[in-house]
Protein backbone atom coordinates (compact mmCIF):
# COMPACT_ATOMS: atom_id res chain seq x y z
CA UNK A 1 0.00 0.00 0.00
CA UNK A 2 1.22 3.47 -0.84
CA UNK A 3 1.75 5.35 2.43
CA UNK A 4 1.70 8.66 0.61
CA UNK A 5 -1.96 8.05 -0.21
CA UNK A 6 -3.03 6.27 3.03
CA UNK A 7 -1.85 8.73 5.67
CA UNK A 8 -3.38 11.94 4.23
CA UNK A 9 -6.76 10.18 3.87
CA UNK A 10 -6.56 8.96 7.45
CA UNK A 11 -5.69 12.42 8.71
CA UNK A 12 -8.65 13.87 6.80
CA UNK A 13 -11.06 11.36 8.32
CA UNK A 14 -9.75 12.02 11.82
CA UNK A 15 -10.14 15.77 11.34
CA UNK A 16 -13.75 15.35 10.15
CA UNK A 17 -14.60 13.11 13.10
CA UNK A 18 -13.05 15.59 15.54
CA UNK A 19 -14.87 18.49 13.93
CA UNK A 20 -18.21 16.65 14.06
CA UNK A 21 -17.57 15.70 17.69
CA UNK A 22 -17.05 19.39 18.64
CA UNK A 23 -19.56 21.16 16.38
CA UNK A 24 -22.63 18.98 17.01
CA UNK A 25 -22.55 19.45 20.82
CA UNK A 26 -22.08 23.20 20.30
CA UNK A 27 -25.10 23.35 18.01
CA UNK A 28 -27.19 21.35 20.43
CA UNK A 29 -26.11 23.59 23.32
CA UNK A 30 -26.92 26.75 21.36
CA UNK A 31 -30.32 25.39 20.44
CA UNK A 32 -31.07 24.60 24.06
CA UNK A 33 -29.90 28.06 25.20
CA UNK A 34 -32.01 29.80 22.55
CA UNK A 35 -35.04 27.73 23.51
CA UNK A 36 -34.44 28.57 27.15
CA UNK A 37 -34.19 32.28 26.29
CA UNK A 38 -37.49 32.15 24.46
CA UNK A 39 -39.07 30.34 27.37
CA UNK A 40 -37.73 32.93 29.82
CA UNK A 41 -38.96 35.78 27.60
CA UNK A 42 -42.37 34.17 27.43
CA UNK A 43 -42.41 33.87 31.21
CA UNK A 44 -41.51 37.54 31.62
CA UNK A 45 -44.26 38.59 29.21
CA UNK A 46 -46.74 36.39 30.99
CA UNK A 47 -45.76 37.81 34.39
CA UNK A 48 -46.16 41.38 33.12
CA UNK A 49 -49.54 40.56 31.60
CA UNK A 50 -50.66 39.02 34.89
CA UNK A 51 -49.50 42.07 36.83
CA UNK A 52 -51.39 44.41 34.52
CA UNK A 53 -54.46 42.24 34.82
CA UNK A 54 -54.20 42.31 38.61
CA UNK A 55 -53.86 46.08 38.65
CA UNK A 56 -57.00 46.50 36.56
CA UNK A 57 -58.82 44.02 38.75
CA UNK A 58 -57.81 45.87 41.90
CA UNK A 59 -59.37 49.13 40.68
CA UNK A 60 -62.64 47.66 39.53
CA UNK A 61 -64.16 46.89 42.95
CA UNK A 62 -63.91 50.55 43.99
CA UNK A 63 -65.65 51.71 40.83
CA UNK A 64 -68.34 49.08 41.21
CA UNK A 65 -68.88 49.92 44.87
CA UNK A 66 -69.32 53.61 44.05
CA UNK A 67 -71.76 52.96 41.23
CA UNK A 68 -73.75 50.45 43.26
CA UNK A 69 -74.16 52.81 46.21
CA UNK A 70 -76.62 55.66 45.45
CA UNK A 71 -75.68 57.47 48.67
CA UNK A 72 -71.99 57.47 47.79
CA UNK A 73 -72.68 58.56 44.23
CA UNK A 74 -74.88 61.41 45.47
CA UNK A 75 -72.23 62.54 47.94
CA UNK A 76 -69.56 62.59 45.24
CA UNK A 77 -71.83 64.51 42.89
CA UNK A 78 -72.73 67.04 45.61
CA UNK A 79 -69.10 67.62 46.55
CA UNK A 80 -68.11 68.13 42.94
CA UNK A 81 -70.97 70.51 42.28
CA UNK A 82 -70.17 72.58 45.38
CA UNK A 83 -66.53 72.91 44.49
CA UNK A 84 -67.43 73.88 40.93
CA UNK A 85 -69.83 76.57 42.09
CA UNK A 86 -67.28 78.04 44.48
CA UNK A 87 -64.48 78.18 41.94
CA UNK A 88 -66.42 78.98 38.76
CA UNK A 89 -65.93 82.53 37.41
CA UNK A 90 -68.70 84.96 38.39
CA UNK A 91 -68.54 88.11 36.30
CA UNK A 92 -71.60 90.37 36.02
CA UNK A 93 -72.54 93.99 35.40
CA UNK A 94 -73.24 94.63 39.06
CA UNK A 95 -74.26 98.30 38.55
CA UNK A 96 -76.96 97.36 36.04
CA UNK A 97 -78.17 94.47 38.22
CA UNK A 98 -78.43 96.73 41.25
CA UNK A 99 -80.32 99.43 39.33
CA UNK A 100 -82.74 96.90 37.85
CA UNK A 101 -83.43 95.25 41.21
CA UNK A 102 -86.75 96.17 42.83
CA UNK A 103 -86.59 93.70 45.71
CA UNK A 104 -85.81 94.85 49.23
CA UNK A 105 -83.14 92.13 49.51
CA UNK A 106 -81.91 89.58 46.98
CA UNK A 107 -78.79 87.42 47.32
CA UNK A 108 -76.94 86.82 44.04
CA UNK A 109 -73.74 85.06 45.11
CA UNK A 110 -72.57 83.25 48.24
CA UNK A 111 -69.28 81.42 48.73
CA UNK A 112 -67.38 80.41 51.85
CA UNK A 113 -65.92 83.79 52.76
CA UNK A 114 -68.03 86.37 50.88
CA UNK A 115 -71.61 87.14 49.91
CA UNK A 116 -73.12 89.64 47.46
CA UNK A 117 -76.64 90.99 48.00
CA UNK A 118 -78.76 93.52 46.09
CA UNK A 119 -81.04 95.93 47.99
CA UNK A 120 -83.67 98.52 47.11
CA UNK A 121 -85.26 100.89 49.64
CA UNK A 122 -88.42 102.83 48.90
CA UNK A 123 -88.60 106.54 49.86
CA UNK A 124 -88.53 106.86 53.67
CA UNK A 125 -87.63 103.18 54.14
CA UNK A 126 -84.78 102.06 56.41
CA UNK A 127 -82.67 98.93 56.47
CA UNK A 128 -82.79 98.77 60.27
CA UNK A 129 -80.23 99.20 63.04
CA UNK A 130 -77.79 96.30 62.95
CA UNK A 131 -74.58 95.08 64.55
CA UNK A 132 -72.70 92.28 62.80
CA UNK A 133 -70.50 90.73 65.43
CA UNK A 134 -67.92 89.05 63.16
CA UNK A 135 -68.83 90.33 59.70
CA UNK A 136 -67.36 93.21 57.69
CA UNK A 137 -69.82 94.87 55.31
CA UNK A 138 -69.40 97.06 52.24
CA UNK A 139 -72.32 99.00 50.75
CA UNK A 140 -72.09 100.63 47.30
CA UNK A 141 -74.97 102.93 46.32
CA UNK A 142 -75.87 103.14 42.63
CA UNK A 143 -79.07 105.21 42.63
CA UNK A 144 -80.93 107.68 44.85
CA UNK A 145 -80.01 109.59 47.99
CA UNK A 146 -80.05 108.72 51.65
CA UNK A 147 -78.34 108.91 54.99
CA UNK A 148 -75.95 106.52 56.68
CA UNK A 149 -75.80 106.19 60.45
CA UNK A 150 -72.55 104.42 61.32
CA UNK A 151 -71.56 104.27 64.98
CA UNK A 152 -73.84 107.27 65.69
CA UNK A 153 -72.28 109.34 62.90
CA UNK A 154 -74.73 110.51 60.23
CA UNK A 155 -73.36 110.85 56.71
CA UNK A 156 -75.19 111.73 53.47
CA UNK A 157 -75.06 109.14 50.73
CA UNK A 158 -75.78 109.31 46.99
CA UNK A 159 -75.04 107.48 43.77
CA UNK A 160 -71.39 106.38 43.81
CA UNK A 161 -71.03 106.39 47.60
CA UNK A 162 -69.26 103.48 49.28
CA UNK A 163 -69.83 102.82 52.98
CA UNK A 164 -67.58 100.48 54.95
CA UNK A 165 -68.93 98.97 58.16
CA UNK A 166 -66.35 97.05 60.23
CA UNK A 167 -67.49 94.08 62.31
CA UNK A 168 -69.02 95.10 65.62
CA UNK A 169 -70.12 98.56 64.41
CA UNK A 170 -73.78 99.65 64.84
CA UNK A 171 -75.19 100.90 61.51
CA UNK A 172 -78.37 101.87 59.74
CA UNK A 173 -79.31 103.35 56.35
CA UNK A 174 -82.40 105.32 55.33
CA UNK A 175 -83.74 106.49 51.97
CA UNK A 176 -84.21 110.26 52.27
CA UNK A 177 -84.98 110.85 48.58
CA UNK A 178 -88.07 110.71 46.38
CA UNK A 179 -86.93 107.68 44.37
CA UNK A 180 -85.81 104.22 45.31
CA UNK A 181 -82.38 103.98 46.96
CA UNK A 182 -80.56 101.12 45.27
CA UNK A 183 -77.33 99.43 46.25
CA UNK A 184 -75.35 96.24 46.36
CA UNK A 185 -73.60 95.05 49.48
CA UNK A 186 -70.99 92.45 50.38
CA UNK A 187 -70.64 90.53 53.62
CA UNK A 188 -67.40 88.86 54.68
CA UNK A 189 -68.11 86.18 55.78
CA UNK A 190 -71.71 85.72 54.51
CA UNK A 191 -74.56 87.09 56.60
CA UNK A 192 -77.75 85.88 54.91
CA UNK A 193 -78.97 82.51 53.69
CA UNK A 194 -77.96 81.70 50.14
CA UNK A 195 -80.74 82.31 47.56
CA UNK A 196 -82.70 84.49 49.98
CA UNK A 197 -85.26 86.77 48.32
CA UNK A 198 -87.32 89.28 50.30
CA UNK A 199 -89.42 91.38 47.96
CA UNK A 200 -90.52 93.94 50.56
CA UNK A 201 -89.36 95.27 53.90
CA UNK A 202 -92.49 93.75 55.46
CA UNK A 203 -91.28 90.28 54.54
CA UNK A 204 -88.28 90.73 56.85
CA UNK A 205 -90.43 90.90 59.99
CA UNK A 206 -89.08 88.39 62.50
CA UNK A 207 -86.25 87.43 60.20
CA UNK A 208 -82.91 86.75 61.89
CA UNK A 209 -80.11 85.86 59.45
CA UNK A 210 -77.41 83.38 60.38
CA UNK A 211 -74.89 86.25 60.60
CA UNK A 212 -76.09 86.97 64.16
CA UNK A 213 -77.65 90.42 63.89
CA UNK A 214 -77.86 91.60 67.50
CA UNK A 215 -79.94 94.76 67.13
CA UNK A 216 -82.69 95.37 64.60
CA UNK A 217 -85.62 97.83 64.43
Amino acid sequence: MNNNIFYPALKKQCFCIAAITVIIPLLLFSSIEFSGYNNNLSLVKYALAQQESNNVGNTMPNIQNQSSSPATATAIKTTTTTASNNTAPFVVDIISLAKQNNNFREEIKTVQHTQVVLMSLKPGEVIGLEVHKKIDQLLIFVQGTGEANINDQKISIKEGTLAFVPAGTPHNFVNTGNTDLKLFTTYSPPNHYAKILQKTKAETAGYVPPGAIEIED
